[in-house]
């Protein structure tokens, strides 16, 4: 696979943010090879109480599959979900990419359309290299709730360094705009999946709760 590179442009400018680091138990992390990315089942069918994919942004386009050099920082996209209104119970996410080495920690960070924090959390991946992972989120129904149209941001813990692939086929589930994130006018988005369950209207955006939370500045 060739690992092409795009222009680096600026990341969200919000202020400093409160991640949970999961522990083993309260997540599952599994990785397939990019090969057999499109032999995975879907995770669910869309009705109200079973997961669903509420969008999705996970074929290479024309060009292939692409990324920047690795590094701390991995960068955030603006995702438009097939939700029509309501909040996203997160269920799992998937996302194309990974880290230098076994144990280390990524934050996956949840924005509004203003680029406002939500929510965000961390989980340390069984294995380096790069693969398709699904990040499923072992708790309690509405542990992670986010809007159902904003952003994802990933980034590495202290001294922690990886990569988040994009594409350029566009979003198969929902949609996104090539001209909104860190990859801005370059025609790519980053590649990344949403799944759970739509949460009432009437729930508040919260972070996940229960559990020892780290402060850290972007």
């Amino acid at each position: 696979m060739k690992v092409h590179a795009v222009l680096l442009l600026a990341g969200l400018t919000a202020a400093s943010s409160a991640q949970v680091i999961l522990s083993p138990g309260q997540f599952t992390a599994s990785a397939v090879s990019l090969d057999q990315l499109h032999q995975a089942p879907a995770i669910g069918t869309p009705a109200e109480a079973v997961p669903a994919t509420h969008y999705s942004d996970m074929l290479p386009g024309p060009t292939g599959y692409v990324a920047f050099p690795a590094a701390n920082y991995l960068g955030y996209d603006d995702y438009d979900s097939a939700l029509a209104g309501g909040n996203i119970n997160v269920s799992s996410i998937r996302f194309i990419g990974g880290v230098a080495n076994t144990g280390d920690t990524l934050f996956f960070n949840f924005y509004d359309t203003n680029s406002s924090f939500v929510t965000g959390f961390g989980a340390s991946l069984p294995q380096g290299g790069i693969f398709v992972w699904t990040i499923t989120i072992n708790l309690f129904p509405g542990a992670v709730v986010i809007p159902e149209a904003g952003y994802m941001e990933i980034l590495g813990d202290t001294g922690v360094t990886g990569q988040w692939y994009l594409g350029d086929a566009g979003a198969t589930v929902g949609t996104s705009n090539v001209n909104d994130g860190f990859a801005a006018g370059s025609g790519y988005n980053f590649n990344f999946e949403i799944n759970g369950i739509p949460a009432p209207g009437s729930v508040a955006l919260a972070a996940i709760g229960g559990l020892v939370a780290t402060r850290r500045r972007r």
